[in-house]
């Protein structure tokens, strides 16, 4: 079962829903980035509930030992924020890549899906 956690990042003045899902072995990990605009249905649902979805969803990237770290895009989903397409998203999505190589779990590697 991997471990998942969740976190408002704050990143140019919006706070961006990010979930961390890991194996469930202690370390270091590969991991997989997915940002998504696509997710109204969530924005109404308990942290929880979509941490929960995200794990059956993920589990092929967690059960094969990679750290999946899994944002819903500016103004979507649980973030804050206007979504403006193409105009915050380079901005946000190097700002998470930042964010993630700060982190404990990451092991110096990078995949974009």
């Amino acid at each position: 079962m991997a471990k998942s956690e969740y976190y408002y990042i704050d990143t140019n003045g919006a706070r961006l829903f990010t979930a961390v899902l890991k194996p469930a072995e202690s370390g270091r990990f590969p991991v997989v980035i997915l940002r998504n605009p696509y997710v109204d249905y969530w924005q109404h649902k308990r942290e929880e509930e979509v941490l929960a979805a995200l794990e059956n969803e993920n589990r092929m990237w967690t059960d094969a030992g990679y750290a999946v770290v899994y944002q819903h895009c500016r103004g979507r989903g649980k973030s804050e924020g206007d979504c403006i397409p193409y105009i915050n998203e380079r901005a946000d999505g190097l700002y998470l890549h930042e964010w993630i190589r700060g982190q404990d779990f990451y092991n110096g590697e990078l995949y974009l899906y």
